[in-house]
């Protein structure tokens, strides 16, 4: 599924003049036309209407209209959704699906939001903001976010809002980034040492994910650690090893949220709408295919 949004913005300039101006000039009274001219406000944009923005089948190339997408996500176990992150229009679009799905699964099962943003030992927070026994600005500050930022987009928030308002759960998906950090620094041996109550809060895959996945995610990382000119084959291979090392942790989340997502299924909740970083989901991404296989 792929949402697409353009912008046009359009200026003018007028050219100089050469007619020299006196102080005689200066003093003429502003001709009445300038003076309506200035007095007359601004068309105002039309309001950006998230529904209205084009969507496509994602295996056919067919476009989608807003009702047909929205009905097709409701019947679906699962919605992955890739966010670019802070892009404004496509979070618009990603609280406008959810507030739909929500008005349109008014049986049983019932949806749950699951969110990348939140660490599963941020669950007991979320809880208790949902279902009243703590208020906003308690919540924000147990979980290190703050209104209107890019810790808590508007977009994020109006779809913890409106799963609030419907009484339907939000899941904290992700591996708390600490455990994240411990797999890319001692590896996944390390997470499975840890205890029952720390393993509880962080899926640790069986294997990394193979094929165009791990290539995208080496193309990237290795340009992101290029330096001048061609490197010999040990610098190279030590390159390659600290990518390895970021891969794994790429993993871990990937696990962790692919099992998130299964457990609410299996829990009852239908459509499960997952919302997180699009290169988790894009081309068959690690995550992805990670909940295909459960």
């Amino acid at each position: 599924m792929l949402l697409t949004s353009s912008l046009v913005l359009g200026a003018c300039s007028s050219g100089a003049t050469n007619r020299s101006t006196s102080l005689h000039d200066l003093a003429r009274p502003t001709p009445v036309v300038e003076t309506d001219v200035q007095r007359t406000p601004p068309t105002p944009p039309a309001p950006f209407d998230p529904r209205a923005l084009p969507a496509f089948d994602g295996a056919t190339g067919q476009p989608v209209g807003w009702d047909a997408l929205v009905a097709r996500a409701a019947a679906a176990p699962s919605v992955l959704i890739g966010e670019i992150h802070g892009h404004q229009p496509g979070l618009d679009a990603a609280a406008a699906l959810w507030e739909d799905i929500l008005s349109h699964s008014s049986g049983s099962p019932s949806p749950a939001l699951a969110l990348e943003f939140f660490e599963r030992d941020h669950q007991t927070h979320l809880d208790d903001y949902l279902t009243g026994i703590t208020d906003e600005a308690t919540f924000l500050d147990q979980t290190g976010r703050s209104l209107n930022s890019g810790s808590y987009p508007p977009g994020h928030r109006a779809m913890v809002e409106a799963a609030k308002a419907a009484s339907v759960p939000v899941i904290a998906a992700n591996a708390p980034r600490r455990y994240v950090r411990l797999s890319r620094l001692e590896g996944l041996d390390r997470l499975e040492a840890m205890t029952p109550e720390q393993r509880r809060l962080v899926a640790i895959p069986d294997e990394l994910t193979p094929g165009p996945y791990r290539e995208r995610f080496f193309s990237i990382m290795g340009g992101m650690h290029q330096s001048d000119g061609e490197p010999d084959e040990d610098s190279a291979h030590a390159r390659n090893r600290v990518i390895e090392t970021f891969f794994t942790a790429q993993n871990v989340w990937d696990e962790t949220m692919a099992d998130s997502v299964a457990e609410a299924i299996r829990s009852g909740r239908m459509p499960v709408v997952l919302v997180v970083g699009q290169f988790h989901t894009d081309f068959e991404g690690g995550l992805t295919t990670r909940l295909r296989d459960r």
